[in-house]
């Protein structure tokens, strides 16, 4: 088997800096993911997999492809039954990270998102500034657009994460650029990817910021 794929893909400009992946929008998240299955695995070349598939699929979908049962502790399905014609029992949602630094010694995420086929809602927490942060403390935290300047602090950066939107919805099929934030507009909507991505969260509480 070959796949291609890519660990992230590049902010251009299109939210933030240039040259950066720490924002969970679909310009980061959208990346490349061409597989050639060896003969024998059932596949039609040249088959187009809809739905929404994520990197947590190639373990299972590799030993789908040996004919081996993947641990049922994962959340990663294989994605070569559509590929060879039958039931997609993939994924309706996945959930992403952005954002995140060091809190009182412990990561964090501090921005967090589900996405769906039609939505992306993304929430962010407060990050806290701390005397002792490292700029290795809070280099994952969104990266401004004056990046480089020498004169810039720590703080500067974490002021700048906790002016931006605390909470966006964009919808994917009329604004797949993500430029128009609709939270206003689909508050039922924004509701219910809000309580699954506190779901999400309560699995692991520490490891996130929502407030």
């Amino acid at each position: 088997a070959i796949i291609v794929t890519a660990d992230h893909g590049e902010d251009m400009q299109e939210h933030n800096a240039p040259f950066e992946h720490r924002e969970p929008y679909e310009t980061t998240c959208g990346v490349p993911l061409i597989f050639k299955p060896p003969a024998g695995a059932g596949c039609a070349p040249e088959t187009r997999v809809p739905g929404i598939v994520g990197h947590h699929d190639l373990m299972p979908s590799m030993l789908d492809m040996a004919g081996l049962e993947p641990p049922t502790a994962i959340d990663g399905k294989s994605w070569l039954p559509p590929a060879r014609g039958q039931q997609d029992t993939g994924h309706d949602a996945l959930f992403l990270t952005g954002g995140n630094l060091k809190q009182h010694g412990t990561w964090v995420a501090t921005e967090v998102g589900v996405r769906t086929a039609q939505y992306k809602y993304l929430r962010r927490g407060t990050a806290e500034h701390q005397d002792d942060h490292t700029p290795l403390d809070i280099s994952g935290l969104n990266a401004p657009p004056w990046r480089g300047e020498p004169q810039r602090t720590g703080r500067d950066r974490v002021e700048f994460f906790n002016s931006l939107p605390r909470r966006e919805l964009y919808d994917l099929r009329t604004d797949p650029g993500e430029t128009a934030n609709i939270i206003g507009d689909e508050p039922q909507v924004a509701a219910a990817l809000d309580e699954r991505l506190q779901q999400y969260v309560a699995k692991n509480p520490k490891r996130f910021v929502l407030d």
